[in-house]
């Protein structure tokens, strides 16, 4: 066993703590006292259940330390997931959230429905393809990965593809901005360097 590897003890202890912290959500979905007590208003009871059981899965799994119990638990932690972010990005009533930016400058700022619907919109979009492609993954090893089976699968990697397609393209942008921002700032400490110098010698 690797050193990286937990003890059936130590599986135990970080199972049993991924219960308890999925425990209290799930109880104040169902209503139970005192946990009920920190529901939020507009926010149906099954989204803490579902966000608590993803805890719970998680520590079902690290308890059991199986490949295929572990796999199964993924696909059920991310449908979870998936569900959650599908309510906040398609359901009814009125969405704010909190904006990060950071790079040039770093700021944080409420945002309105509109852009939370996006953002979220777009992470419960790429849940969903990935979760399908977990199913279509599970399935082609279970038959023998028949030629349809394959096909869809590629056609499911290509539209993950294009859905990640705008934050790598964001992320070129950054990388090319950074790199040009710091060739500039190089050409601009030479060249005002130099002009310097020269008025230095110049007395």
């Amino acid at each position: 066993m690797s050193d990286d590897q937990l003890s059936p003890r130590g599986r135990l202890v970080v199972g049993l703590l991924c219960l308890l912290c999925g425990l209290a959500p799930i109880l104040g979905g169902l209503g139970v006292s005192p946990f009920a007590g920190g529901r939020v208003p507009g926010v149906p009871d099954w989204v803490p259940i579902v966000g608590g059981g993803v805890f719970v899965l998680a520590g079902i799994a690290i308890v059991a330390n199986h490949r295929t119990v572990g796999a199964l638990v993924g696909l059920g932690a991310t449908a979870g997931l998936a569900a959650v972010g599908n309510w906040i990005a398609f359901g009814v009533g009125v969405r704010s959230c909190t904006m990060t930016f950071s790079g040039w400058w770093t700021g944080t700022r409420m945002a309105g429905d509109l852009p939370c619907r996006i953002a979220f919109g777009w992470g419960a979009v790429l849940l969903d393809i990935f979760i399908v492609l977990m199913a279509l993954s599970v399935a082609g090893k279970a038959f023998g990965n028949p030629p349809a089976l394959v096909g869809l699968k590629k056609a499911v990697e290509w539209a993950m593809l294009a859905t990640l397609a705008p934050l790598l393209l964001l992320l070129a942008i950054f990388a090319l901005l950074g790199s040009g921002g710091g060739a500039l700032s190089g050409w601009f400490s030479r060249r005002f360097g130099k002009i310097k110098k020269d008025g230095g010698d110049s007395r």
